[in-house]
């Protein structure tokens, strides 16, 4: 894997265990010459170390999505904290991890979110999902409501497309964190309740499609609630 690692005061053993396992990994202890770099550069994932110097990690999550970049971003942060984390997630993040790490524990997280990156690219480009009045168009990653597009994060769309493969059935908070975090025990299973209410938001009239589904998780409906 080719990673770019952005945060000051890594410690030389996390690059060390990176390059041992077959990493290359570039270096930048800053934030502000990412975006550049990021857009002249193939990288399969960014490693970001919080705090930064000149970004938070989360408003450089922030930038980097909002620039159109696609590209799997993994933050690494110090110590238990869950909000830091749960921040740095509802940014664009695709996964978190405490620092000081196990090396392993890293590459397997890092090639589960490059994997699922490349599962949306290697979608046919004919290959649409419909719900009801959406369209997922999973070649283009485009969201679009009565045919007009949705201003959905990668996140959001990760959430969306999960339900509406699966309609009508109740899916549990449980499989969402596991298969879109890669992880169930150290994110608060509110973070997926985030996504869902900003999902519902950007629905408008639609986002009723969303059930909860009491003591489970959530449901895409073909039919919104009170409606023939």
């Amino acid at each position: 894997m080719n990673l770019l690692l952005i945060g000051d005061k890594v410690g030389s053993g996390l690059d060390a265990g990176l390059r041992g396992r077959g990493c290359h990994v570039a270096r930048l202890n800053a934030g502000v010459r990412a975006l550049k770099l990021i857009a002249t550069t193939r990288f399969d994932a960014v490693l970001l170390k919080c705090p930064l110097f000149d970004h938070s990690a989360c408003k450089l999550c922030d930038l980097i999505r909002g620039s159109g970049h696609d590209i799997p971003i993994l933050v690494l942060t110090v110590g238990d904290d869950a909000k830091l984390r749960c921040a740095a997630l509802r940014a664009g993040a695709d996964d978190c991890l405490d620092i000081p790490c196990d090396a392993e524990e890293l590459i397997w997280r890092l090639r589960a979110i490059v994997r699922r990156k490349d599962r949306r690219m290697a979608a046919p480009a004919d290959h649409s999902i419909v719900a009801g009045p959406l369209v997922f168009d999973t070649a283009a990653q485009t969201v679009t409501s009565d045919g007009v597009e949705l201003p959905l994060t990668i996140k959001e769309q990760d959430v969306l497309r999960f339900l509406m493969e699966r309609p009508n059935q109740a899916v549990s908070r449980e499989q969402l964190l596991n298969v879109l975090w890669a992880r169930a025990a150290d994110v608060a299973t509110n973070i997926v309740d985030v996504h869902i209410c900003r999902l519902r938001r950007k629905l408008g009239s639609h986002g009723a499609r969303i059930r909860t589904v009491r003591g489970i998780g959530f449901r895409y409906s073909d039919a919104i609630p009170g409606r023939a």
